[in-house]
């Protein structure tokens, strides 16, 4: 519902257009951008999950010209591809993976590399606060600013909302009890016991901005009294220490339909061969597995690891990889959750099914029509093969 069709329009609404939040993400851009005026042009920024970009259009614009390097980071390649478009324009814009549950120097990002650390709406999605704390406090060079847009105030409409969305009750600490947020005095302690000092929240207490339940609230790093801007430093993680991501080309549309004829022009044997290599080289890429990591072909990918927002940039990548004019399903993974459905999907998508009709694929649906043709034999025997497929994914 969030992201229909692979679609952020609606995200893009909610955390960029929105009125209330177009207040609270120029409350962190007149902060970041009066940072920014200060620092020579060395500041160094990092956001963390920056999602659809709602807080990053607010801030680049204030910024630019001012900073050194500004590091988008998320969990998912999915809003990385499309922040690389959407902020093309900004030659110091950086992009990586970054999972804030994890130690991120573990993941390549340099200690104390940066002046100020941006987290819209996404510390309280963590599992453990206290270290993920630790972590952002890692990043911050001495003196560095930790800038965090964050619900203050638990409202009855989230439970019809956002509280539905995957990872609202990820939280796994003794801070947070029954929701995963924390209330203005909450945060104040937590961010102290991690080690930050001279804490402050916006919209101050007593302003009738108070009642939206949301705060952007700044803690400092122990250190100089002002953001720590070092010239050498600064040039040493120019690229904003943002490991390489690795993404391979997905290749010109011309490689794509090449690929695509290909495996028309093949016989079935190798066509399916094909598909399935192909299949399991996105899954790799998107779960971050050895090249030589085996999958099985009916193992359900979910319980391979992939979520929904994997799931959205699954189905463009196969739609991309064989140049398809058509979208494939929104519900794909769901719908067709191994890879031998995905693969009968993706054949019967080409136009290469044979005259019989080949298997819609372990899990997959088939049509009515083809249900309702099939002898009962033959249609106890593809309930059998069925059956005996989810046994093996399940062994």
């Amino acid at each position: 519902m969030m992201f229909p069709g692979g679609s952020t329009a609606t995200g893009d609404m909610l955390y960029r257009d929105w009125a209330l939040v177009r207040y609270f993400n120029n409350v962190v851009r007149a902060v970041v951008g009066e940072l920014a005026r200060v620092s020579d042009g060395q500041l160094r920024i990092l956001e963390l999950g920056a999602g659809t970009g709602g807080t990053t259009s607010a801030v680049v614009p204030a910024v630019a010209g001012n900073v050194s390097v500004y590091a988008f980071t998320d969990v998912s390649d999915l809003f990385l591809d499309r922040a690389r478009e959407r902020f093309r324009s900004y030659d110091f814009m950086r992009y990586g993976i970054l999972d804030v549950d994890r130690d991120p120097i573990e993941q390549g990002y340099a200690a104390g590399g940066y002046d100020v650390v941006i987290a819209a709406n996404v510390l309280h999605a963590c599992r453990d606060l206290p270290a993920t704390l630790r972590h952002v406090r890692r990043l911050l060079a001495p003196g560095g600013v930790l800038i965090a847009f964050e619900l203050t105030s638990y409202l009855s409409w989230f439970d019809v909302t956002i509280a539905l969305l995957e990872g609202w009750e990820r939280y796994a600490d003794e801070v947070r009890k029954e929701h995963g947020l924390l209330d203005l005095a909450q945060w104040e302690r937590q961010l102290a016991d991690a080690g930050f000092e001279r804490v402050a929240a916006f919209p101050e207490a007593g302003l009738p901005t108070t009642s939206f339940g949301q705060h952007v609230i700044l803690a400092r790093a122990p250190g100089s009294d002002a953001p720590a801007v070092d010239a050498a430093d600064a040039a040493s993680t120019r690229d904003g220490g943002v490991p390489r991501d690795g993404k391979p080309s997905d290749g010109r549309r011309s490689e794509a339909a090449d690929f695509a004829a290909r495996v028309r022009a093949a016989p079935p044997a190798e066509r399916e061969a094909l598909l399935v290599g192909f299949v399991r080289d996105q899954i790799r890429y998107l779960l971050r597995l050895d090249p030589n990591e085996p999958i099985g072909r009916h193992r359900r990918l979910m319980d391979l690891g992939l979520d929904s927002l994997m799931a959205v940039e699954l189905r463009g990548r196969l739609s991309r990889g064989l140049a398809l004019t058509e979208p494939l399903p929104a519900t794909l993974v769901f719908d067709y959750p191994t890879i031998d459905a995905v693969v009968g999907l993706l054949t019967r998508v080409l136009g290469v099914a044979d005259a019989a009709g080949e298997d819609a694929g372990d899990g997959a649906v088939a049509p009515a029509g083809d249900i309702d043709a099939l002898s009962e034999a033959e249609a106890e025997a593809r309930l059998l093969a069925r059956l005996a497929a989810l046994e093996e994914a399940d062994g």
